[in-house]
């Protein structure tokens, strides 16, 4: 054994559970830590109600900057503290095996010394007994040395996890605290929201690289056919589900930008999601200011997120790519005075659309990719093996502009994207940055 390999009593004074409590009560109070994120955003956002003037939109910008980078954190956190818990009970596994192991050697009549050598009681020989010695020695001598190796493997997981938490947390406050590059202000309005706070995301197969080296010899098999897939989607147009699948094999856990429009242009169905969170926001904008008579102020809006799932035969490669994903809108509304006594009234709208999703497998599934059926748990433990990473996917469409009477049943016909989505807004590195825009989508009806 090495020099550093510890004695015995070392050991037996071990309390590795303790590192699971304290994984317990990081998530704990992290939870907290959210919740009060969350509760940040609705106090500026009720603020709105009496407040409204470029020092309230620059309080708002800096808040909700500042509950995306809590978001984040707080999932950072929670991947610390589940490396905590699970290091916690696998290393208290192995050290119950230990103590397992010199248990069953000294009830075998041996001696067990504080390095770990077993040797026979003074003045016992014989031929049987050595060959037991040497059985019980190779005995604690594996269990030690798994032992040990599940402990460095738990301490890189720790440390990596820590530094995760660390980066994120560096991003607060970070800046031009005045102007958030999430709002970006359009030369032919006023400006459009930013993308809301991001929903929570689910917590995947586990954190990263957290199974026991052992354990990986299967994933590392099962990570050459993945590859193959990669390849065999790629070549039958699958090129969606192809790079995603790419991105995660190449472990850099890395955002990856996504073009709401280029996708609604391909789904209609995501397009109806996306015009109908908006209509539902204008509708509501019009009904507060009929009530109120407050004609041709902006109004901003940012909608809850929704989600929508792909249709596995209709929209394979995006069904492979994202399967579901949360969508949001934001923008300004101005509504302005009907033309005539109880009349529809005029609306301008301009906006954009939000996408996100969390790139990981579920459990309990098969998938077929190109011809290859892998269990979707199979490839997710990739992630907890540390020879892929999950992500996170997200971006904005271009802005859009609406103008028309606000139909009778409050949905709007809205305009497509682009042809080209040199124009869409994307978000690099899971950060709200500013787009260079050139001019929004138009759609007028006529009056």
């Amino acid at each position: 054994m090495p020099d550093d390999v510890p004695l015995l009593s070392q050991v037996w004074t071990w309390q590795p559970w303790k590192m699971t409590e304290a994984g317990r009560e990081i998530k704990a109070r992290n939870a907290d830590f959210g919740g009060l994120a969350q509760r940040m955003v609705a106090q500026i956002r009720d603020a709105g109600s009496h407040w409204d003037s470029a020092a309230y939109w620059a309080a708002y910008d800096r808040v909700a900057a500042d509950s995306d980078t809590a978001r984040k954190v707080a999932h950072a956190v929670d991947e610390l503290g589940d490396a905590m818990i699970n290091g916690g009970k696998t290393l208290t596994d192995f050290r119950d095996v230990l103590v397992g192991k010199v248990a069953e050697a000294t009830e075998a009549g041996l001696t067990v010394a504080d390095d770990g050598s077993v040797g026979t009681p003074a003045g016992v020989f014989g031929d049987d007994r050595e060959a037991a010695r040497r059985i019980h020695q190779e005995a604690i001598d594996t269990a030690l040395r798994e032992m040990l190796s599940a402990q460095t493997d738990i301490t890189i997981g720790i440390a990596h996890a820590s530094d995760q938490v660390r980066a994120r947390g560096e991003q607060f406050g970070g800046g031009d605290s005045g102007h958030d590059p999430s709002v970006v202000a359009l030369s032919w309005g006023p400006a459009i929201p930013g993308m809301p706070p991001l929903p929570p995301r689910d917590s995947g197969q586990g954190p990263h690289g957290s199974q026991p080296w052992y354990s990986r010899g299967d994933d590392i098999a099962l990570e050459a056919v993945v590859q193959a897939a990669v390849v065999a989607a790629d070549a039958q147009g699958l090129s969606h589900a192809s790079n995603h699948l790419r991105h995660y094999l190449g472990n850099s856990g890395a955002d990856v930008n996504l073009d709401p429009d280029q996708i609604m242009r391909n789904d209609p169905g995501l397009k109806q999601i996306a015009d109908d969170l908006v209509s539902t926001e204008v509708q509501r904008i019009c009904t507060e200011t009929t009530a109120t008579g407050n004609y041709g102020i902006p109004i901003p809006f940012q909608s809850p997120w929704r989600d929508y799932s792909f249709d596995p035969e209709q929209q394979r490669d995006w069904f492979l790519a994202l399967g579901a994903v949360e969508n949001s809108a934001s923008g300004v509304v101005i509504v302005h005075s009907p033309e005539e006594s109880g009349g529809q009234p005029r609306i301008t709208v301009d906006y954009r659309t939000h996408i996100f999703d969390r790139y990981n497998w579920d459990r309990g599934k098969v998938t077929e990719i190109a011809g290859f059926d892998v269990f979707d748990s199979a490839i997710g433990a990739l992630h907890t093996a540390g020879l892929a990473q999950e992500f996170d996917l997200l971006g904005s469409s271009a802005a859009k502009h609406y103008e028309g009477a606000l139909p009778a049943d409050g949905q709007l016909t809205l305009p497509n994207g682009p042809d080209s989505h040199s124009d869409a807004r994307t978000v690099p590195e899971g950060d709200n940055a500013a787009a260079t825009d050139g001019g929004p989508t138009m759609y007028t009806v006529a009056p």
